[in-house]
């Protein structure tokens, strides 16, 4: 039996960092968005992910480092598991670690290329993830991670900053928007294709174009990471599939756990249990 085990718990900084522990073997994510920076780091195997039309491999002496709401796939490059660790900084809360910095002008910082070999990178990132699982204090946390998030967006060479504006037209720029507003009703493609000024066919070639997968998808990602905000609170998951556009809880789990490898309620329990 193929192991796929993921778990979910909160950094105790700057106002919780999601922090995933993930081991699967020949599992295949599909494409998928997370609504934070996804900053990860292998400790076994060789783990492969396409991105922006480009294939990358990762091995356990590098980080990968991809930018909030960008599609990507991910899976093992070899017959061997991978496992991986992972934390989730919104944009919000980079620039609440940016604040007060010479850099805070620049807004949002942009990482140009996914792949970091940097010791001193690493070195801090396993500091952070062996802290995470002892008892230690708030303060020890948002200071690693600190010097770890300006080291890595900042000094290092292969990272730029920049504000992150999606590469897509003012029109799929709308449709995108709107998602983002209306996730919990059932859209159409007449609604977006209103809003686009574009016609369906064009509506869904240009959607995928610009944005790496088709509306749909776009929308259930979109669903899946509104849903996990509330499931960080004492919601049932009855009401939390309806009041993210999910047409019952039964559809609901089986969407989250597809891009998460966990139910929605081992989610909530890991994360309330952190």
């Amino acid at each position: 039996m193929e192991l796929n085990i993921s778990e979910y718990s909160l950094i105790d900084a700057y106002e919780g960092i999601e922090f995933a522990s993930t081991t699967y073997g020949r599992k295949s994510f599909p494409l998928h968005y997370h609504e934070g920076f996804a900053i990860g780091m292998l400790e076994q195997g060789v783990q492969t992910f396409g991105m922006n039309g480009l294939n990358y491999k990762s091995t356990s002496n590098q980080l990968v480092v991809i930018n909030a709401d960008t599609g990507h796939t991910g899976g093992s490059a070899s017959q061997m598991p991978c496992s991986y660790r992972t934390m989730y900084p919104t944009p919000e809360q980079i620039q609440l670690i940016m604040k007060d910095t010479p850099y805070e002008r620049f807004g949002c910082p942009f990482v140009q290329e996914p792949i970091i070999s940097d010791s001193r990178a690493n070195e801090l990132f396993r500091l952070i993830i062996r802290e995470i699982n002892q008892p230690t204090s708030k303060l020890c946390l948002e200071t690693l991670i600190y010097g770890f998030i300006l080291s890595l967006l900042i000094n290092q060479s292969e990272v730029k900053l920049f504000k992150s504006i999606p590469n897509a037209s003012p029109n799929i720029k709308r449709a995108v928007d709107y998602i983002h507003s209306f996730y919990d009703r059932n859209i159409n493609l007449d609604e977006l294709s209103i809003i686009t000024n574009l016609d369906k066919n064009t509506l869904i070639k240009e959607f995928k174009r610009s944005v790496k997968t088709t509306p749909h998808q776009y929308l259930i990602q979109v669903r899946i990471n509104k849903a996990k905000q509330l499931l960080r609170k004492n919601n049932s998951l009855s009401y939390i599939a309806l009041k993210c556009g999910f047409s019952d809880q039964s559809h609901f789990t089986r969407c989250f756990k597809q891009f998460t490898l966990v139910t929605p309620n081992t989610y909530r329990k890991s994360i309330l249990r952190s």
